[in-house]
C-alpha cells in the first residue's frame, strides 16, 4: 500500500471519528502496520467503516484484521495442485530419492575430495580383521550374559600381540 493511500485513509478516518487525534507521525505509524497489505482504497475504506461500526477508536491493527477478512473473501487461496493430482507411483518416488541421494553424494565428494569411499578404501590388515571378529563375538556374548565366554585362540593371540606392543612402547 502506498503512503499516499495511507494519508487518504487517515483523512477518511478523521471524518468518521473527529475526536480521534492524529499528528504528523500517524501516516508513518499506520504505514508500518498496513504498508505490506495489497488492497485498494475502497477495500481499506470498507475495513475502516467496519471497525468504526464496532469500536470507539479506530486502530490500524483492527483495520488490518478487517482488511485480511475482506481480502480473504475476495481472493481465496488457490487450492493446492497436489490435492487433486493422483499420488505418484512408489517407483517414481524411489527413483527421485535415488537421484537426490546421488546429487548429495556428488556435492559431498566435490567439497571433500580426500574422503575415501568403500571402493577406494585400502584392504584391512588380517590381524585387524581378526581383532574385529573377536570383538564382535565377545560383545555378542556379553549381550547374552554368557558366563562361559572365552576369547578363544584368535582372541588370545590378539591380546598377546597388544600386550607385546604395549611393552615395546614403554
Amino acid at each position: 500500500m502506498k503512503k499516499t493511500t495511507i494519508v487518504d485513509l487517515i483523512a477518511y478516518t478523521t471524518q468518521l471519528n473527529p475526536a480521534q487525534r492524529f499528528d504528523e507521525y500517524t501516516p508513518v505509524a499506520w504505514h508500518d502496520v498496513l504498508g505490506d497489505m495489497e488492497a485498494t482504497f475502497e477495500q481499506c475504506r470498507e475495513a475502516i467503516a467496519r471497525v468504526a461500526r464496532t469500536e470507539r477508536w479506530i486502530y490500524p491493527s483492527a483495520i488490518r484484521e478487517e482488511l485480511q477478512t475482506i481480502l480473504a473473501a475476495v481472493n481465496p487461496p488457490p487450492r493446492a495442485e497436489i490435492l487433486s493430482a493422483p499420488p505418484a507411483p512408489r517407483e517414481a518416488r524411489l527413483e527421485a530419492a535415488a537421484r537426490g541421494k546421488a546429487r548429495c553424494e556428488a556435492a559431498i565428494a566435490a567439497a571433500n575430495p580426500y574422503r575415501l569411499t568403500r571402493e577406494d578404501a585400502p584392504e584391512i590388515p588380517e590381524n585387524l580383521r581378526k581383532a574385529r571378529e573377536v570383538a564382535v563375538g565377545y560383545r555378542a556374548g556379553q549381550a547374552r550374559r554368557d558366563r562361559s565366554l572365552k576369547l578363544g585362540a584368535a582372541g588370545n593371540e590378539v591380546l598377546s600381540q597388544i600386550n607385546r606392543n604395549r611393552k615395546a612402547t614403554t
